[in-house]
């Protein structure tokens, strides 16, 4: 077959500075058909005309990014959009908590997200319309944060067993002491940003024989085919060794490598990469930064899922590691007792769980002797063992 037409970024007007940009207002002949519209309506209903006369094109705002969750308002703007939508939280438990708020619980919220993830069709049901919304390719993305417990109550069974769960990508950073920093972003970096986001924009659909848009198929070069062969096969002899819900989530990382792969290769199409031979296919480089990235997402996956199922003494450990980490790995029972506020008062209760964590493994007590010069007596410190130094990783 041959290859696919490589994209023209076409001319585009400079981006204003809000997420949307209004589409223009309705031209005088638009007013004037709306006039024309409404006196057809009311000569119709009269019965003196039989003529229906088509309305005019109603003006919508060109959205990209949303932060509307029911199902129904992001149908109507799918419509408007088809280009896709991302919805973008602060606070995801919002989200996980909007589904069948509005539909007594059948499951169709549900569903619809399922749908969006796929980019499929999705026929949306509305109360306040005899009609259905549909749209050919709902393509919406999902993107926040949300506090590790929040996250433990609302990830609940339902979510797991319909694969809403599995879809999810995880991004778990270790904690860091905030330090201040003069330090921005240029000037130049921000306008290198909006020329790339401008040009990804120019993108657009090719049409089929019946002139509806759709996808341009990207392939992957010959030398990055053997590649995805080899992740591919790899991936799946892991998941095989796997269960529950860290299944589940590897059961999609291929796909999602897939995903990346697109996403990193037009972003360098859009930079003007000088080493990216050709629009068209997905090379070597790219392929193998994506297949990174979802092998990382992977590793997040299985942490934060550990995390989920801890028991409360695995996750007071958890916390206590995490802390001595960002205390630069070495601590005295007193510096515990003092720091962390469920130990204040505590230094007994600090040195107890200081010697479950040398049981277990994440570190060991070390003896100071004092300073000649200063006189006092050796100091016990505890030292958390070389791999505890990284993010936790409860899944061990």
């Amino acid at each position: 077959a041959p290859p696919p037409p490589e994209p023209v970024a076409a001319p585009r007007p400079a981006p204003p500075p809000e997420r949307e940009r209004l589409r223009p207002e309705p031209l005088p002949d638009e007013q004037d058909a709306g006039k024309f519209l409404q006196k057809g309506v009311a000569l119709y209903k009269k019965g003196k005309s039989t003529e229906f006369p088509e309305p005019p094109i109603e003006p919508t705002a060109e959205r990209l990014v949303i932060d509307n969750i029911t199902v129904e308002s992001i149908g109507v703007l799918l419509q408007q959009n088809p280009r896709g939508l991302l919805v973008a939280k602060d606070e995801l438990s919002g989200w996980l908590t909007s589904f069948d708020r509005y539909s007594s619980g059948k499951g169709g919220d549900a569903a619809a997200w399922l749908e969006m993830f796929g980019g499929r069709q999705l026929t949306i049901d509305r109360k306040s319309s005899k009609r259905p919304l549909f749209v050919e390719r709902a393509l919406v993305s999902v993107a926040g944060s949300i506090q590790r417990d929040i996250l433990r109550r609302l990830l609940t069974a339902e979510h797991r067993e319909n694969g809403l769960a599995a879809r999810l990508l995880f991004a778990d950073p270790p904690r860091r002491v905030r330090r201040w920093t003069d330090a921005g972003i240029s000037l130049a970096a921000e306008e290198s940003i909006a020329r790339l986001i401008e040009r990804l924009l120019s993108l657009e659909p090719q049409v089929d024989a019946a002139g509806d848009p759709e996808p341009v198929l990207v392939d992957l070069s010959g030398d990055a085919k053997p590649m995805w062969i080899d992740f591919y096969n790899g991936h799946a002899e892991q998941q095989t060794c796997l269960s529950g819900d860290v299944a589940a989530a590897w059961s999609k990382l291929h796909g999602y490598a897939a995903r990346l792969a697109l996403v990193l290769h037009f972003i360098r199409w859009a930079a003007d990469d000088p080493t990216l031979v050709s629009a068209g296919e997905i090379n070597v480089e790219t392929l193998q930064a994506a297949i990174t990235l979802s092998q990382w997402f992977g590793n997040e996956a299985k942490r934060v899922y550990a995390s989920l199922h801890e028991s409360a003494v695995d996750r007071d450990d958890r916390q206590l590691v995490d802390w001595i980490r960002l205390q630069g790995g070495i601590v005295t029972a007193r510096d515990v007792s003092r720091g962390l506020r469920r130990y204040r008062g505590k230094a007994d209760q600090s040195e107890t769980d200081l010697d479950r964590l040398t049981q277990r493994g994440h570190g060991e007590w070390i003896t100071v002797s004092a300073d000649p010069n200063h006189g006092g007596r050796p100091t016990r410190q505890f030292r958390l063992r070389h791999g505890d130094r990284t993010p936790s990783d409860p899944s061990g």
